[in-house]
């Protein structure tokens, strides 16, 4: 206690060497509590972002801890703590799932591997990390929707669906959360056809709030693909660029939705704002506009715009055919 004493003083001295020197006196004494250890590195992982020194002195303290109180779980959250604030999300992770390992029924440290799986956009680790959580915590809703969207991305359309269904059966007075199964219900319908299910669900969605731009254009989007309820599409596509301007995916949507109500010119005009907001880089945008000019007999500019769409990620699989027939196909 006197070497944390010492380690105050010389830190309100702005003595770093000092600090450092008697502050790893005291975490090497495994009769100072991990619990006072845990609030120190507190402090020090907030300002560990300062310097490379705090830096390194912090990690440092941290992996004494770990030596001294390895059955601690404190020692390794405040880990986490550190790697996710230093975006070192691999030594994030390992440190909650060995804090996880000491304490199973931590619902901060299963929301923590979440976060990191959302953040490295790694499905297969929050298939994992949800499927831990819908077992230790059955009446969590989050732990469903999170388990649905891992199994949505893992192409089990059916089985997402009816984990999600049975989850925001848990939900009680979030009418966020409850926006959100609701999408992604209507999302895993609509990846397995669905499509009456899916449009109930966005529609839901919707009555619970309306102003949702990414759904209203999505869900406008696969209407237009099937032709159905063009009308209601159209006034969905065009609040969401109300709502969300100068997006390129937005503007197509609405341009392609008037394309299949053979509104062709004013098509055009959506289709070209979309060219001009990053559009050109999309190989579904160049071939809409390639469509389109198709459709108000520009032959000659609606292979040039096929040719450029075919040198782009994500044209249809009936681009080669229409370069090489110079006719549009549906």
């Amino acid at each position: 206690m006197a070497s944390l004493s010492l380690a105050r003083y010389y830190k309100n001295e702005k003595n770093l060497e000092e600090t450092d020197k008697y502050m790893k006196i005291v975490f090497s004494d495994p009769k100072i509590s991990a619990s006072l250890k845990f609030n120190i590195l507190l402090n020090y992982v907030e300002e560990s972002t300062k310097s490379e020194v705090l830096k390194s002195q912090t990690l440092e303290l941290i992996h004494i801890m770990q030596e001294q109180h390895p059955n601690n779980v404190k020692s390794f959250v405040i880990a986490g703590d550190y790697f996710v604030l230093h975006k070192q999300y691999e030594e994030a992770r390992n440190s909650f799932l060995s804090a996880f390992d000491l304490d199973k029924n931590s619902f901060p440290i299963l929301s923590q591997l979440l976060a990191i799986d959302l953040q490295t956009k790694n499905n297969q680790h929050l298939l994992f990390d949800s499927k831990n959580g819908l077992e230790v915590f059955p009446t969590q809703p989050i732990f469903y929707l999170y388990n649905g969207i891992a199994l949505r991305q893992d192409k089990k359309h059916i089985k997402s669906a009816e984990i999600l269904e049975a989850g925001k059966e848990l939900v009680i007075d979030d009418a966020d959360l409850l926006v959100d199964f609701y999408q992604n219900i209507g999302e895993a319908y609509h990846e397995a056809k669905e499509h009456k299910k899916a449009d109930e669900a966005f529609e839901k969605a919707l009555s619970i709030n309306p102003d949702l731009p990414f759904l209203l254009n999505n869900y406008s989007y696969y209407l237009s693909v099937r032709k159905e309820n063009l009308k209601r599409a159209a006034e969905m596509a065009q609040k969401a660029n109300d709502l969300y301007a100068n997006q390129a995916s937005f503007e197509d949507t609405y341009g392609w939705i008037l394309f299949q109500q053979g509104v062709y010119k004013e098509a055009k005009v959506w289709l070209e704002k979309a060219l001009n907001n990053g559009g050109n880089e999309s190989g579904v945008i160049l071939e809409h506009y390639g469509d389109i000019l198709y459709k108000l007999n520009d032959t000659y500019g609606a292979v040039s715009y096929w040719k450029k769409a075919k040198l782009k990620d994500g044209y249809s699989d009936l681009l080669d055919k229409k370069i090489e027939d110079e006719k549009y196909y549906e």
